[in-house]
């Protein structure tokens, strides 16, 4: 087991058995058992051995038991993977520590406060599912007033708001407050900043920049720093003056009005009679609306003692501040917490781990890269990366050698993130792996996206007749949709053998929903969704699937 934490000066070398080892940073962290820690792991870093080394050392050299170790992640694979891990270098005892995605975890707390606690009324042995909460919350859009902004807007839409916002650990009363005081900012500034921007002159910059901007950057300049409505939400002022004082300096660099004008367009409009106004208006009336619709759905929950699977969290952070001693228990049990991609944590899962670590120096430790964050509250004013380190003033780590890429991508890579605000910190990667020989990187732009999915594919076409191996190509995306429109391009070329499996949550579609509350015998439903499902091959497994779940639910008719 000693070989396991043998790291070399600044390299990982490769033990026996193809087993790779700890470089310096990775060892650091592994072995440090002194309170919080943050792990700055960029990508291709060696985070998930580090996790599974540190739980492995814990056991070693510490009177721990497998059971009093906690391990969070996001993904079910990724716990799986984990657990693989840490059998493999562990044995057995490696299925013994507690891995667990937040959610699981948070329903797995409430599982345990329903046997400790006497009085607990919410039933606690499922969420309910979408198919439920959507008709909830469509029962409640379709109680509205019909002058109201959300009464024909997307269901959908709105439950994504509303867990977004429990997410961020906001209520329906902190979504009030918020669009209360933008629409209160909103409405004073357009009367005061309308008639300056009608000095523009388009493309003019000296007229523009004495008349217009600099006027209003006197109005806004002492919104730049930021003021919280509530929580960690700051009045979108804030981020419009700070928007208005990138731009000037740019326009002062260059002397050109672009960013200005940039500036002006994406946050303001004109109404009806030719007067300038900003754009959020509509969007913070809607996110009143919705805060009046979250607080009956929150409402209509409580009296049913149901919770939906944001509330998992949510619950589980408000058991664990109100009842000391079952928080005690809990804290007593876990006592070394690791935190797998804590970049993508939202406000509620964060205050789960602060529930439980609430005492001096504990034996926390997140790793994560602001780098790759993806999810933050609008409005919201810091990364978790930086909450973390200033709530326990932990010891950072940052491990910055790179396994996975070679030099040249790390360093394009690196070029891209720099242009973004707010980072934690600047991260160099080093590259382990040898540069390939003609390794190019270029970028494209194109004037519409049929020419960019045939230039992909003819691309495809032209490598794999050019020797290339089919299975060393790669087609990257930010989102699986915009694979779906690519396909046909492909498939134009008999050369490319492509198969592209698509599975989707049906009951997350509306029009699924809207079939099925129409309560339709078997053929009803076959006639009406043999439309929307286009007569697809999977169509009778799709059929049982929805029916199946009408039945459970009682609103079948055979």
């Amino acid at each position: 087991m000693g070989d396991e934490f043998r790291g070399s000066a600044g390299t990982a070398k490769r033990q026996k058995g193809g087993k790779m080892g700890l470089n310096v940073n990775q060892k650091r962290a592994v072995e440090y058992l002194e309170g919080p820690l943050l792990v700055l792991a960029g990508p291709g870093t060696g985070k998930t051995q580090l996790l599974s080394h540190k739980v492995a050392y814990i056991l070693k050299n510490t009177d721990t038991n497998p059971e009093n170790i906690l391990c969070m992640t996001f993904t079910e694979s990724a716990a799986s993977n984990m657990r693989e891990r840490l059998k493999s270098i562990i044995g057995n005892d490696g299925l013994k520590v507690n891995i667990a995605t937040y959610h699981a975890f948070g329903s797995e707390i409430l599982a345990q406060y329903n046997n400790y606690a006497e009085d607990y009324e919410r039933r606690l042995d499922a969420a309910i599912d979408e198919v439920t909460q959507f008709k909830i919350v469509k029962q409640i859009q379709a109680e509205l007033p019909g002058r109201d902004i959300l009464h024909k807007d997307n269901v959908k839409d709105i439950i994504s708001v509303i867990s977004s916002a429990k997410s961020a650990g906001l209520t329906a009363d902190d979504l009030r407050k918020i669009a209360e005081q933008n629409l209160k900012d909103s409405e004073v500034l357009s009367r005061s900043i309308s008639p300056l921007l009608e000095n523009v002159v388009p493309r003019v910059y000296k007229d523009s920049y004495e008349k217009a901007y600099l006027p209003i950057y006197e109005i806004l300049k002492d919104y730049t720093k930021a003021e919280v409505i509530c929580k960690n939400i700051e009045r979108s002022i804030g981020g419009l003056a700070r928007d208005l004082k990138e731009a000037i300096v740019e326009a002062e660099t260059t002397e050109k009005i672009k960013p200005l004008s940039a500036w002006k367009d994406a946050n303001f409009e004109k109404d009806g009679k030719g007067k300038y106004r900003l754009k959020d208006r509509v969007a913070n009336k809607k996110l009143m609306s919705v805060a009046a619709v979250m607080a009956k759905y929150d409402a209509y929950l409580r009296e049913n003692g149901l919770y939906d699977f944001d509330d998992m969290i949510q619950e589980a952070v408000r058991v664990l501040r109100e009842d000391a001693g079952f928080k005690a228990t809990l804290s007593e049990r876990y006592q070394f917490i690791m935190l797998d991609e804590f970049q993508d944590t939202n406000p509620s899962q964060f205050a789960i781990i602060k529930a439980l670590t609430d005492y001096e120096k504990p034996m926390v430790m997140a790793v994560g890269d602001d780098d790759q964050a993806i999810y933050e509250f609008q409005g919201a004013l810091s990364t978790n990366l930086v909450d973390f380190q200033n709530y326990y003033n932990s010891e950072v780590i940052p491990l910055t050698e790179n396994y996975r890429s070679t030099q040249e991508i790390l360093d394009f890579s690196r070029e891209v993130i720099n242009q973004a605000p707010d980072r934690f910190a600047d991260k160099e990667l080093t590259a382990h792996r040898p540069a390939l020989e003609q390794s190019q990187i270029y970028r494209y732009e194109f004037l519409a996206s049929d020419m960019e999915y045939a230039f992909v594919a003819d691309e495809i076409a032209k490598l794999i007749k050019s020797g290339i191996r089919q299975d060393e190509i790669a087609i990257i995306s930010y989102k699986t949709k915009y694979f779906m429109p690519l396909l046909p391009y492909l498939k134009a070329h008999s050369e490319i053998n492509i198969a592209y499996e698509k599975r989707d949550n049906l009951f997350e579609d509306e029009k699924i929903h809207q079939i099925m509350e129409q309560q339709l015998s078997d053929e009803e439903f076959k006639k009406h969704a043999d439309v929307i499902l286009d007569n697809s091959k999977c169509f009778e497994d799709t059929f049982t699937q929805i029916k199946e779940e009408c039945v459970r639910l009682g609103i079948w008719r055979n």
